[in-house]
């Protein structure tokens, strides 16, 4: 009696199907997915394996007691089972012993079908590519056939001709090998020169062709920027000099030209799996290449300024450059065409990739011991320092240069520290923007709103965040923001140079810089600088030159920001009067300008707060020392006491010699209150007038007459403008004395100075003309 099934929840039992019915249908199903074979095969291994190692069972024998399966045999087989299987499944020649007898006999014929079945091309695969001989007795030699529209073509050839022909071939090959080894037949310099000159001409037309492409279709051509990285690594020792520098200036000149205006970004590895549209992705390629490209180029800059062998850097080698020995003199030049590509690409592209690592190589190379290098880095900061009005490629140079000084221990060249004179900052935040104070004044303010009302605040902030950020222009804020880190940066550099116990070379022109960027110190440091400058001043170290700058930056302060602030400046009074002594016209044309200001700035933007006597004083050694400078500097002096004579009507007691003053006056004592300049007269202004510029005379003839009414154009000036405006001029007089006889002429034309003669003539030929 069948089992009972089990009936399901919510329906009827089904029928359970009896075990050969199961056994019919995985029969069925082996045999139609072809795997009736492998599974009858591994039924005959066990029932072998079984009937081996048991005797007892029974086994088929042959006549020499041998087992009648085999297990070669049933390896054989397993190609010709299918219908077997198939047949003994279903009632068919089920006798496993006839079945295996009638396979074994058939065996060699059912391998000659399957061979008779095969392709007629793996016949000639098989075959063995034995040597035969033809109709003519000839040794041929079989070949792979030429299969055509289902028919195979046989090959063969001669063995022996084929060898006659390798035997020329290498006759041959000799003989080229010969002719390469002959030398070149000598030339003489003409042919030389024409020959290298054609060469020249060659690689001069392949640069010309691949910059010309690239730059006309840079998308399509971007693969040109690669054969021209190649002939960077120019070999041939008579043109590699002046193919890599014309590489050099050309790929500068392509990258300036197709570099895109903005900073390109790779894309990631799930980025680069995603799907884009076809213009995308060419897009990306471009930019992919364009920048590849790039990055080498500058690593061959680097390596090239700096010396290094290209064996160092994996890539490069990799890519085909190498070291060539050429002179010391030839690498130098080959240095300064790359400082002036890399300069080149960081004034012209300053938002590109790679714009970090340009700045801190660049510049270290600021202090290079080579001039040209040194000098076209630092005009290249001065560009930027004019051009960027972002800020950021000026914040990152400033700090790189504070990092360089740091790490020197301000051993550096002034030239170096005085690019950072070049900044045209002139507004910053004294309430340092985002500092603690805001903060806490913005805690302040989001105290008093709700929740609701704070986090709508807070949304409007991260919305007007956004849109800034999408603006074209540069937000002032930001900007001011930028502004402040350069010059706290600057400043930092500046006072702890200042703090350097021993005298630097760099103290003139931090002093100038303090004096130019006065109104951007912070009230709190005034005191500390009052007394460091003190300190200086009295220490005696300081030239004449360096003290009036301190005294600059000191009266600046005082007619600035620290107007209100209580400090006695008497001592810097007493400074400028008698280092006004010391200048001439012997020393640098700046000193007299530096004077200028400084009597302008400390008695003329003071009115209020002088004293007669001083008044008096400086107006007299202005007018004493106007006759030591040159035409700018004694036309600047005159500008200034002009000026102290239109505005202090008391110093016309200097242009009446019978009033007597009380006492003498003592024209080098350094006190100014003591001077006794009440009983000093202007003589000065007699000589003056007298003198062989025009500007010059007419200005000391104004001030001997008091004259203000002047309506020519330099009466309009200030002082200091009056002296940059005649430093400009290159002025000579043209009304020379009118030559006298010969005798004269012998007696007065001689100089003592041989070397001073020659000067003067090579400077103004025009005047020794006879």
């Amino acid at each position: 009696m069948a089992p009972k099934t089990p009936k399901k929840k919510g329906g009827k039992a089904k029928p359970r199907a009896s075990t050969a019915k199961v056994a019919n249908k995985k029969s069925n199903k082996f045999a139609k997915s072809g795997k009736l074979r492998k599974q009858r095969l591994k039924q005959k291994k066990k029932e072998f394996q079984k009937n081996k190692h048991d005797p007892k069972e029974k086994t088929l024998t042959n006549g020499n007691g041998d087992s009648g399966f085999d297990e070669s045999e049933a390896q054989a087989e397993e190609e010709v089972l299918a219908e077997e299987d198939i047949d003994f499944y279903t009632g068919q020649d089920s006798s496993f012993t006839q079945r295996f007898i009638a396979s074994s006999t058939d065996r060699k014929n059912r391998k000659r079908r399957l061979d008779e079945d095969e392709d007629d091309s793996s016949k000639y695969e098989k075959r063995s590519r034995t040597q035969f001989s033809g109709e003519d007795g000839q040794k041929m030699k079989m070949l792979l056939p030429i299969k055509d529209k289902g028919r195979i073509i046989p090959q063969m050839v001669n063995v022996e001709e084929q060898e006659e022909e390798a035997d020329e071939i290498e006759a041959e090959g000799s003989e080229v090998v010969e002719k390469e080894a002959e030398p070149l037949p000598e030339l003489s310099g003409p042919e030389l020169i024409a020959y290298r000159r054609k060469k020249l001409s060659d690689r001069k037309q392949r640069i010309a062709e691949l910059a010309t492409a690239v730059i006309e279709n840079p998308e399509e051509s971007v693969s040109k920027l690669k054969e021209l990285r190649k002939l960077l690594g120019e070999k041939d020792p008579d043109v590699c000099l002046t193919v890599r520098k014309l590489v050099m200036v050309s790929l500068c000149e392509i990258f300036t030209n197709i570099i895109p205006g903005y900073r390109v970004r790779l894309l990631t590895p799930q980025e680069k799996e995603q799907r884009m549209k076809q213009d995308t992705k060419k897009l990306m390629d471009y930019e992919a290449a364009l920048l590849l490209s790039y990055k080498t180029y500058l690593e061959y800059l680097e390596h090239t300024i700096t010396g290094k062998s290209f064996d160092k850097s994996q890539r490069l080698t990799r890519l085909g450059f190498c070291d060539i020995s050429l002179p010391k003199q030839n690498k130098t030049d080959l240095a300064i065409i790359a400082v002036q590509c890399m300069c080149k690409l960081l004034t012209s592209q300053p938002h590109f990739n790679y714009r970090n690592d340009i700045v801190n190589f660049l510049v270290p190379l600021m202090n290079h011991k080579n001039a040209k290098i040194s000098d076209a880095i630092c005009q290249a900061v001065r560009e930027i320092f004019f051009t960027d009005k972002s800020g950021e490629v000026i914040l990152e140079i400033v700090r790189a240069m504070a990092r360089l000084m740091k790490s020197r221990k301000f051993n550096v060249q002034p030239k170096v520290l005085r690019t950072l004179l070049s900044l045209k900052i002139k507004e910053i935040n004294m309430d340092q923007a985002g500092g603690p104070s805001k903060r806490m004044l913005k805690k302040e303010k989001f105290k008093k709103f709700s929740r609701r009302e704070r986090k709508r605040l807070k949304q409007s902030e991260e919305l007007e965040r956004e849109l800034q950020e999408t603006r074209a222009t540069q937000d002032k804020e930001q900007r001011m923001k930028v502004h402040t880190q350069i010059v706290e940066t600057m400043f930092t550099t500046f006072f702890n140079v200042l703090k350097q116990e021993e005298k630097s070379p760099l103290m003139p022109v931090v002093l100038e810089g303090l004096a130019r960027f006065t109104h951007l110190i912070s009230v709190d440091f005034f005191q500390d600088l009052y007394a460091v400058f003190n300190k200086l001043i009295g220490s005696g170290e300081l030239t004449q030159v360096e003290t009036l700058r301190c005294v600059q930056t000191a009266f600046r302060i005082l007619s600035g920001q620290g107007a209100a602030l209580n400090i006695d400046p008497m001592k810097f009074y007493t400074h400028l009067y008698s280092a006004m002594l010391a200048i001439h016209a012997g020393m640098s044309p700046e000193d007299a300008g530096i004077v200028v200001d400084c009597v302008d700035t400390a008695i003329i933007k003071r009115k209020k707060q002088v004293t007669q006597q001083r008044v008096l004083a400086f107006t007299k050694r202005l007018s004493s020392m106007a006759l030591h400078q040159l035409p700018e500097g004694a036309a600047g002096y005159i500008a200034v006491a002009r000026c102290l004579v239109s505005i202090f009507p008391y110093t016309d007691i200097l242009y009446d010699q019978e009033v007597e003053g009380s006492g003498v006056y003592m024209p080098y004592l350094q006190e100014p209150e003591h001077c006794h300049a009440n009983s000093a007269v202007l003589w000065e202004l007699h000589s003056l007038r007298r003198h062989y510029h025009p500007h010059v005379k007419r200005l000391a003839t104004a001030l001997l007459h008091k004259s203000t009414s002047d309506k020519g154009e330099l009466s309009k000036k200030e002082p200091s403008e009056l002296y940059q405006y005649l430093k400009k001029q290159d002025y000579f007089p043209s009304n020379l004395p009118s030559k006298a006889n010969k005798k004269t002429k012998a007696a007065t034309s001689g100089f003592r100075s041989q070397h001073f003669e020659e000067e003067l003539r090579t400077k103004y030929p025009q005047f020794f003309n006879e």
